[in-house]
């Protein structure tokens, strides 16, 4: 039997298709792409239908692996294919409803999106279904096919950033764990007045007792494993301009505050 070593597994990995014809996709005219020095692709598209279908081809030969950890994670089925350590993840993220809010998500669409989504999710299925014996890696090393893309999948992204740009998720946390020990105004000092909010169907007094009746203690290693696996212990952003773009023109970069995550 050959032996295959790591290596040389490495070195046989499958890089992203940079030349070539895509077919088994029902473009309706014909679709150029085209990749640049730093590896960008481009698509041009005479249709909304092809550009999206091109679009979902395009990301699931560069990102696919990136993209099943997404879905995964929204759907609180990591520990299948990465093991007991992401347990406690998975219970979070069935905890925080991903799997349900992606599911509201699809019922949501417009009937124009959806028609965009379900393009771009012909493209992703047809990269994965010609590429079943060419699959990245990471999906090799662990012997994982990976199932074909739903509607679910898409909207997981959008739920999983979402996610990302939530500021108070510890600090409600940390109002649970404090209301037992704290008086009223100790509490009051430590977490900001519910009276700023003026919202008449909240009363402060009422926000406070029922703070003082929660009991969280079982789903804490839950809610705390996205920031231990994730390790988010601050944020940043960044804005900056860079001259003599395309025409001539300055282009302005600017960083929406998300997490890495490839």
């Amino acid at each position: 039997m050959k032996k295959r070593f790591p290596t040389a597994f490495f070195m046989d990995s499958k890089a992203p298709k940079r030349r070539g014809r895509i077919v088994g996709l029902p473009f309706k005219e014909d679709v150029i792409i085209t990749t640049d020095k730093w590896g960008i692709p481009r698509i041009k598209a005479a249709n909304e239908s092809d550009l999206y279908m091109a679009q979902g081809y395009i990301h699931a030969s560069e990102r696919l692996w990136q993209m099943e950890s997404i879905r995964r994670f929204a759907s609180g089925t990591l520990s299948e294919i990465a093991g007991e350590k992401f347990l406690e993840l998975d219970h979070f993220a069935r905890l925080a409803g991903f799997p349900e809010v992606c599911r509201r998500a699809v019922t949501g669409l417009s009937e124009d999106t959806k028609t965009q989504a379900e393009a771009y999710l012909s493209g992703i299925n047809e990269f994965i279904r010609t590429h079943q014996n060419r699959l990245p890696l990471e999906f090799r090393s662990i012997g994982l096919k990976p199932a074909p893309w739903t509607l679910d999948d898409v909207t997981a992204n959008l739920v999983v950033n979402s996610w990302y740009l939530q500021t108070n998720y510890l600090e409600e946390i940390l109002a649970i764990r404090t209301r037992k020990k704290l008086s009223r105004e100790q509490w009051d000092a430590l977490i900001p007045g519910m009276s700023a909010f003026e919202d008449e169907n909240l009363p402060e007094d009422t926000y406070f007792e029922n703070f003082r009746e929660l009991n969280i203690g079982k789903f804490l290693p839950a809610a705390y494993s996205f920031y231990k696996e994730f390790k988010l212990i601050c944020g940043a952003s960044n804005n900056w301009v860079t001259s003599d773009g395309p025409g001539g023109k300055p282009l302005v970069a600017n960083d929406p505050h998300l997490g890495i995550q490839v």
